[in-house]
Protein backbone atom coordinates (compact mmCIF):
# COMPACT_ATOMS: atom_id res chain seq x y z
CA UNK A 1 0.00 0.00 0.00
CA UNK A 2 1.42 3.40 -0.94
CA UNK A 3 1.71 6.29 1.50
CA UNK A 4 -1.16 8.07 -0.24
CA UNK A 5 -3.33 4.95 0.08
CA UNK A 6 -2.44 4.66 3.77
CA UNK A 7 -3.34 8.30 4.38
CA UNK A 8 -6.65 7.82 2.57
CA UNK A 9 -7.43 4.64 4.52
CA UNK A 10 -6.82 6.50 7.78
CA UNK A 11 -8.80 9.60 6.74
CA UNK A 12 -12.40 10.16 7.80
CA UNK A 13 -13.56 9.68 4.20
CA UNK A 14 -11.64 6.41 3.90
CA UNK A 15 -13.11 5.14 7.16
CA UNK A 16 -16.63 5.99 6.02
CA UNK A 17 -16.14 4.21 2.68
CA UNK A 18 -14.77 1.13 4.47
CA UNK A 19 -17.72 1.17 6.91
CA UNK A 20 -20.16 1.42 3.98
CA UNK A 21 -18.51 -1.52 2.17
CA UNK A 22 -18.51 -3.65 5.30
CA UNK A 23 -22.22 -3.07 5.83
CA UNK A 24 -23.19 -4.54 2.43
CA UNK A 25 -24.77 -7.99 2.28
CA UNK A 26 -22.20 -9.10 -0.32
CA UNK A 27 -19.32 -8.30 2.04
CA UNK A 28 -21.04 -9.96 5.01
CA UNK A 29 -21.71 -13.10 2.95
CA UNK A 30 -18.09 -13.22 1.81
CA UNK A 31 -16.89 -12.89 5.44
CA UNK A 32 -19.27 -15.62 6.62
CA UNK A 33 -18.00 -18.00 3.92
CA UNK A 34 -14.39 -17.23 4.84
CA UNK A 35 -15.06 -17.92 8.55
CA UNK A 36 -16.93 -21.13 7.70
CA UNK A 37 -13.81 -22.37 5.91
CA UNK A 38 -11.83 -21.82 9.12
CA UNK A 39 -10.66 -18.32 8.24
CA UNK A 40 -9.24 -15.84 10.68
CA UNK A 41 -7.36 -17.48 13.55
CA UNK A 42 -7.28 -21.01 12.11
CA UNK A 43 -5.95 -19.71 8.79
CA UNK A 44 -3.39 -17.56 10.59
CA UNK A 45 -2.20 -20.45 12.77
CA UNK A 46 -1.74 -22.72 9.71
CA UNK A 47 0.39 -20.10 7.94
CA UNK A 48 1.75 -18.08 10.87
CA UNK A 49 5.30 -17.69 9.55
CA UNK A 50 4.01 -16.52 6.17
CA UNK A 51 1.81 -13.88 7.80
CA UNK A 52 4.61 -12.69 10.10
CA UNK A 53 7.11 -12.61 7.22
CA UNK A 54 4.71 -10.60 5.04
CA UNK A 55 3.94 -8.17 7.86
CA UNK A 56 7.64 -7.61 8.66
CA UNK A 57 8.47 -6.99 5.00
CA UNK A 58 5.57 -4.55 4.70
CA UNK A 59 6.39 -2.65 7.90
CA UNK A 60 10.17 -2.76 8.09
CA UNK A 61 11.47 -4.08 4.77
CA UNK A 62 12.97 -7.23 6.29
CA UNK A 63 11.67 -10.78 6.50
CA UNK A 64 11.86 -13.48 9.14
CA UNK A 65 15.28 -14.65 7.94
CA UNK A 66 16.80 -11.20 8.51
CA UNK A 67 15.01 -10.96 11.86
CA UNK A 68 16.47 -14.30 12.98
CA UNK A 69 19.96 -13.18 11.89
CA UNK A 70 19.60 -10.01 13.99
CA UNK A 71 18.29 -12.08 16.89
CA UNK A 72 21.29 -14.40 16.69
CA UNK A 73 23.72 -11.44 16.56
CA UNK A 74 22.15 -10.11 19.79
CA UNK A 75 22.28 -13.53 21.49
CA UNK A 76 18.45 -13.53 21.46
CA UNK A 77 18.42 -10.63 23.96
CA UNK A 78 17.09 -7.08 24.06
CA UNK A 79 19.86 -4.73 22.94
CA UNK A 80 19.18 -2.28 25.80
CA UNK A 81 18.33 -4.30 28.93
CA UNK A 82 19.58 -7.75 27.93
CA UNK A 83 16.29 -9.55 28.61
CA UNK A 84 16.31 -12.87 26.75
CA UNK A 85 13.55 -13.34 24.20
CA UNK A 86 12.15 -16.35 26.07
CA UNK A 87 11.76 -14.19 29.23
CA UNK A 88 10.08 -11.42 27.26
CA UNK A 89 6.76 -13.15 26.70
CA UNK A 90 6.72 -12.19 23.02
CA UNK A 91 8.97 -11.69 20.02
CA UNK A 92 11.50 -8.88 20.36
CA UNK A 93 10.36 -5.68 18.64
CA UNK A 94 12.14 -4.34 15.58
CA UNK A 95 13.23 -0.87 16.67
CA UNK A 96 13.46 1.62 13.84
CA UNK A 97 13.82 5.33 13.22
CA UNK A 98 10.33 6.66 12.52
CA UNK A 99 11.65 9.42 10.27
CA UNK A 100 14.10 7.52 8.06
CA UNK A 101 12.61 4.05 8.56
CA UNK A 102 16.11 2.68 9.22
CA UNK A 103 16.15 -0.43 11.39
CA UNK A 104 18.29 -0.15 14.51
CA UNK A 105 18.18 -3.17 16.84
CA UNK A 106 15.76 -5.63 18.46
CA UNK A 107 14.27 -4.52 21.76
CA UNK A 108 11.96 -6.01 24.37
CA UNK A 109 8.49 -4.54 24.58
CA UNK A 110 9.29 -2.51 27.71
CA UNK A 111 12.41 -0.84 26.24
CA UNK A 112 10.72 -0.20 22.89
CA UNK A 113 7.68 1.31 24.62
CA UNK A 114 9.86 3.45 26.90
CA UNK A 115 11.65 4.95 23.88
CA UNK A 116 8.33 5.58 22.19
CA UNK A 117 6.80 7.18 25.28
CA UNK A 118 9.56 9.79 25.43
CA UNK A 119 9.44 10.15 21.63
CA UNK A 120 13.13 9.18 21.48
CA UNK A 121 14.00 12.58 22.96
CA UNK A 122 17.57 12.37 24.30
CA UNK A 123 17.09 15.43 26.55
CA UNK A 124 14.06 13.87 28.24
CA UNK A 125 15.99 10.62 28.75
CA UNK A 126 18.91 12.55 30.32
CA UNK A 127 16.49 14.34 32.64
CA UNK A 128 14.95 11.00 33.61
CA UNK A 129 18.40 9.58 34.42
CA UNK A 130 19.25 12.66 36.51
CA UNK A 131 15.91 12.39 38.30
CA UNK A 132 16.51 8.74 39.20
CA UNK A 133 20.08 9.45 40.34
CA UNK A 134 18.90 12.33 42.54
CA UNK A 135 16.18 10.29 44.20
CA UNK A 136 17.64 6.79 44.28
CA UNK A 137 19.00 7.14 47.84
CA UNK A 138 15.55 8.12 49.10
CA UNK A 139 14.05 4.88 47.80
CA UNK A 140 16.70 2.54 49.19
Amino acid sequence: MTNAAKRYAQSEKGKLVRKKIRSTSKYKKMQAEWRAKGGSKAEYMRNKDNYINRDMKKRYGIGLNEYYCMLKEQNECCYICGTHETNNGSRLAIDHDHISGKIRKLLCRQCNTALGNVKENVEVLKKMINYIEEHITQCV
